[in-house]
């Protein structure tokens, strides 16, 4: 009986042993249930200033940061700066400068061959400065008298070509290298709050002869109602992440945003299960398992979860709705043609099927957003046409993106 019971005890401390090894391998901190995707405890916060929000509350790249790139060094410049995308966009352009004549992309092929003069300064400063004197992965927002037509394209990481590979193969370096003055004000990460915002300050400046929202199907509907304000971005540039500023629907500063969500991923230090786990991750581990099934009651996952259950698809609509109607109400005051396009969700990044149609649109939600507004979506994507690990277009998927917003752009001009 004995000699079992040591068996059994031995069996079991080698089990506990094993998971403590995994859940410590895996990053699992004693005291902290999971490694929330997106955040990681510190010892101090730090928040970082890559972004930067101006007096209309327009979240864009801080261009300071860029004032001594040529010549620059990785080492220089912290990891996260690279996580975005940033510098890889100076790197891809430095390159297509030194290989203009060699290179076979559209844009290369565009710049080498355009004779019109105002034209080609635009792309000249492009070329050099692809972040552009506002903070946007753009040509320069100058106004310039020539027949080709102007675009303003709205949108987040899709308009901004974070997938394309290198960054000047996105679609909207594809309308540009098309003959098109594409003003391209996609920011990772942003919403339609954003959008208006840009629209706001931008429409009467920039006089574009269309405006193009590129709406994501799969982020850009709101969970709560937001508006674009100084001093209040929708997400905070720290080294533990970028946190999202408002994940109960009020706004936090940086250091309330990292509380809300160190208190997330940690065991309540009030309780006895924290004296128990504060050494052991494998503890902390199970702890947590009980807490998502709903067995051990979690102050801070219970009002984050409590917030949330009672938005439903139509509530997030309704909040989409507002932005998405300051957009069209400026167009028709300024008599631009404004297109509603919809950037289909990835096919296997579907979250639910319950208000998908066969071409990954969620036309329930959509109708109350957009409400009497048209809008577009382009019926031939396949899941080849985006990335393999993420949620954005390839390549192919944002050359096929491209051509189906010019025959949209040409219909509507003609019209």
């Amino acid at each position: 009986m004995i000699k079992k019971l040591t068996y059994i005890l031995f069996i079991v401390l080698f089990c506990f042993f094993t998971l403590e090894a995994g859940t410590r391998l895996l990053g699992i901190k004693p005291g902290y249930m999971e490694n929330y995707i997106g955040f990681n405890t510190v010892e101090k916060l730090e928040v970082y200033n890559l972004y930067q929000l101006d007096d209309f509350g327009i979240y864009s790249i801080n261009t300071n940061l860029f004032d001594s790139l040529n010549p620059y060094q990785k080492e220089d410049y912290p990891s996260f700066v690279y996580q975005e995308n940033v510098m890889e966009v100076f790197e891809d352009f430095q390159s297509l400068s030194q290989s203009i004549q060699s290179d076979h992309s559209a844009l290369a092929k565009y710049i080498s061959s355009c004779t019109d003069s105002s034209m080609s300064f635009l792309l000249e400063s492009y070329l050099q400065s692809p972040i552009n004197e506002e903070g946007f992965r753009s040509i320069p927002f100058n106004k310039i008298q020539s027949d080709k037509k102007k675009i303003l394209l709205l949108g987040d990481s899709f308009v901004y070509g974070l997938s394309a590979s290198p960054t000047y193969y996105s679609f909207a370096d594809l309308l540009l290298a098309k003959g098109y003055i594409v003003y391209n004000t996609g920011i990772n990460g942003t919403d339609p709050a954003q959008y208006a915002a840009i629209l706001e300050k931008y429409l009467a400046r920039l006089q574009p002869d269309l405006v193009l929202l590129n709406f994501s199907s799969a982020s850009d509907f709101m969970t709560f109602p937001r508006e674009a304000k100084a001093f209040k971005p929708h997400e905070h540039q720290t080294n533990a992440g970028f946190i999202e500023s408002a994940p109960l629907g009020s706004f936090l500063n940086a250091q309330e945003s990292y509380n809300f969500y160190e208190d997330f991923v940690s065991i309540p230090k009030s309780s006895l299960a924290y004296f128990l786990c504060k050494h052991s991750s494998a503890l902390s581990f199970l702890y947590g398992l009980l807490v998502d099934a709903e067995l051990v009651y979690h102050p801070q996952r219970s009002a984050y979860f409590k917030a949330r259950k009672g938005i439903s698809d139509a509530d997030m609509a309704f909040n989409t709705k507002v932005p998405i109607d300051k957009m069209n109400a400026l167009a028709r005051e300024f008599k631009v043609p404004f297109l509603n396009v919809i950037i289909p969700v990835k096919p296997e990044s579907r979250i639910s099927d319950k208000n998908y149609n066969a071409n990954f649109v969620d036309e329930e939600s959509l109708n109350i957003s957009f409400s009497s507004y048209k809008y577009h979506y382009p019926l031939n994507l396949e899941l080849g046409d985006y990335e393999k690990e993420g949620v954005h277009f390839n390549n192919k998927g944002s050359e096929k993106y491209a051509n189906y917003l010019e025959e949209l752009i040409i219909q509507t001009l003609k019209d």
